[in-house]
């Protein structure tokens, strides 16, 4: 959620950290150090009005070598403040560190506010400085900034501020969003002036397919590897993903290979 500084306080003298929920579902596993998955429900306890009871979300990442799939779903919450998933915020370093938004073009000011919406035959994206593209699928926005953050200084002295010019890219859900959810591909071996070509065939055509994304289970099976991952959060029953799992019982983390269908390597 955003919130404004004035909000951003601890119910108490100390740090505390939130609570987790109740299913202990969080966690992660991996696959011939090379693939990947982690998982997490976040919830907000009960405690008005540091905490929004309401707030939830479901959310997974597949690292599959240079590709990294990320999902979201169940996102609610029950307060006034507008909601937004992060891909990335940097620091510019004055203006040295470009950013791109939907063009090969580097964007260098302070002064930047863009929204761009995908679609059916349309995959947002942008890109960082260290050449890190994010292509964003769905039909959310997707707000692009670059400008002057200010804050108040970790120090906490009463009236002292800090800033910095920053680059952040986000998918907007709005306010109350209710079972929202979020898709998107983060390459780590694209370069910016690649990317409008990949855009164009990644509307078309995914190197993944998602076999499930609810509060259930996040499911992946990766083309190119032929690796199925699932973050599963409750127990599901009656599923046939990659001919291999059909039920699990409890949440838990899968990542399975079935080369030639002559061996199973699971994890």
């Amino acid at each position: 959620r955003i919130l404004p500084w004035k909000e951003l306080v601890s119910p108490s003298l100390h740090h505390e950290m939130r609570t987790l929920p109740g299913n202990r579902s969080n966690g992660c596993s991996h696959l011939e150090d090379m693939y990947g998955v982690f998982g997490s429900v976040v919830t907000e306890p009960d405690r008005k009005p540091h905490y929004d009871p309401a707030f939830r979300v479901t959310s997974s990442i597949f690292p599959f070598g240079p590709r990294i799939v990320a999902l979201g779903s169940g996102i609610s919450s029950g307060t006034d403040r507008p909601v937004e998933t992060t891909l990335f915020q940097l620091g510019t370093d004055k203006g040295k560190r470009p950013s791109y938004f939907q063009s090969p073009e580097p964007l260098t000011g302070s002064d930047t506010d863009l929204v761009q919406t995908p679609g059916k035959g349309k995959v947002v994206w942008t890109a960082d400085w260290r050449d890190n593209v994010w292509f964003i699928f769905g039909d959310r926005p997707v707000r692009f900034r670059r400008s002057l953050q200010k804050s108040p200084l970790h120090t906490g002295v009463k009236g002292k501020t800090a800033s910095g010019d920053f680059t952040v890219a986000s998918i907007e859900h709005g306010v109350k969003p209710v079972s929202g959810r979020y898709e998107y591909l983060l390459r780590l071996d694209l370069k910016a002036a690649d990317a409008p070509a990949e855009a164009e065939k990644l509307a078309s055509r995914k190197p993944y397919t998602v076999l499930q994304q609810d509060d259930a289970a996040h499911v992946v099976r990766d083309h190119a590897s032929g690796v199925t991952a699932a973050a599963v959060f409750q127990p599901v029953k009656n599923r046939n993903w990659g001919g291999v799992i059909a039920a699990a019982d409890k949440p838990c983390y899968i990542l399975f290979r079935n080369p030639a269908e002559k061996e199973l390597i699971l994890s």
